[in-house]
């Protein structure tokens, strides 16, 4: 393993060692564990200088044809990109708005919804939700008076949860919602995750939107449910 010593602003030193702590826990090489992310992420995205293969120096010529060999469309394998990344992190559920918004308005089910989260943050419940969804808490947070800075507390929490993937909705996707629009009798908030879980393979979402419990083809299920299969 290497070693390095590095000078950094005192400022910067207490609030990287609090993020740290949070993330990585106060046990021992916590500290290293994190600079090590960090440093990674930063040389990641720093490093320009991107190796070609040898007696090329022509971009498109060095990824033409690499996946000739595969019988699917271009568009088909774009849309498998969420589901491929849905199907990695073992995904089964979908979160829904209110259940972000149960706890930040500490509301009869705000202890459950605590609960349920918090077990996503550790990684024990695998779960996804879409931007959305997330943006639609960040609007409501604003058009309820809350802060620039409480809404970049939310959205800058949502890397921390271990077990969550957040789908990003596309073009596509939002035409399949506005279908399920008139096919489920959904508004378009609620037709969104309808179509994102039909496009995830995911059948459950946890809601207490009674709404999605006469949608066919998915369930809908409470926090509690989920943490008695724990």
């Amino acid at each position: 393993m290497g070693s390095m010593k590095v000078v950094i602003d005192d400022d910067i030193e207490k609030q990287f060692r609090r993020v740290a702590m949070k993330r990585y826990g106060y046990g021992k090489g916590a500290l290293s564990e994190a600079a090590e992310a960090a440093f990674s992420e930063w040389s990641s995205r720093e490093d320009t200088d991107v190796a070609m293969p040898s007696g090329s120096d022509d971009p498109v010529a060095a990824i033409e044809g690499l996946l000739a060999n595969v019988e699917a469309t271009s568009v088909d394998m774009q849309h498998e990109a969420s589901r491929i990344r849905v199907k990695r992190a073992l995904a089964r559920l979908l979160v829904d708005a209110n259940i972000f918004l149960e706890l930040m308005l500490g509301q009869s089910r705000s202890k459950e919804c605590k609960e349920f989260l918090s077990n996503v943050a550790k990684g024990k419940i695998k779960a996804a939700t879409t931007d959305f969804v997330i943006d639609s808490v960040g609007v409501i947070m604003e058009d309820r008076g809350s802060s620039a800075g409480s809404i970049r507390r939310f959205f800058a929490s949502l890397p921390l949860y271990k077990g969550l993937v957040i789908h990003n909705l596309d073009l596509q996707g939002r035409i399949l919602a506005a279908s399920a629009m008139e096919s489920e009798g959904l508004n378009f908030d609620d037709a969104t995750s309808f179509a994102a879980m039909r496009r995830l393979g995911i059948r459950e979402i946890i809601s207490f939107d009674r709404h999605f419990d006469k949608v066919r083809g998915i369930t809908r299920i409470e926090p509690k449910t989920a943490l008695a299969r724990i």
